[in-house]
């Protein structure tokens, strides 16, 4: 079974709802929190993406002016992106045991 997390809640009931709907159109705009908390991943995750560079020529132009917005104020993307990945990889970790 998947770990639950703070936002577990908003999909079941999201999921629910198609299921309830699935025979009718309908619109739906999903909003989880999980992007309005620190990125807290464990420390080993940290350390195996330390070294990781963002290189802007790897995304698409789209992509790059939002880093440029990131750096612009103050922000480090390549921070962010070690953050994200360990963070990615430890709820990947917790859920199938790897």
């Amino acid at each position: 079974m998947a770990a639950r997390t703070e936002d577990t809640r908003v999909y079941d009931n999201a999921v629910a709802f198609m299921e309830k709907h699935k025979d009718v159109p309908f619109y739906m705009n999903v909003w989880g929190h999980i992007t309005h908390h620190p990125i807290q991943p464990q420390q080993r995750f940290v350390d195996k993406f330390a070294s990781l560079k963002v290189k802007d020529d790897d995304f698409s132009a789209y992509q790059r002016e939002k880093f440029a917005t990131v750096r612009k104020h103050g922000g480090d993307v390549d921070e962010s992106m070690q953050l994200s990945s360990a963070a990615s990889t430890s709820a990947r970790s917790r859920c199938f045991g790897k």
